[in-house]
């Protein structure tokens, strides 16, 4: 499998291109880690108010 990375005008790596049978051939991301990015967007649009009911 050949990589090719695409760097920056100081060097550094900030990118990679995979061959398409690479790509696809990935582990698909962990459910854990998606849940914990999810989380994090919500705090961020978080603005305090909750909405409180009652069972009746």
């Amino acid at each position: 499998m050949e990589m090719q990375f695409v760097t920056d005008a100081g060097g550094r790596r900030i990118a990679v291109i995979l061959p398409i049978r690479a790509y696809e051939k990935r582990p698909e991301e962990p459910e854990e880690l998606r849940d914990a990015q999810l989380y994090d967007e919500a705090k961020k649009e978080d603005d305090g108010e909750r909405i409180l009911f009652r069972i009746i």
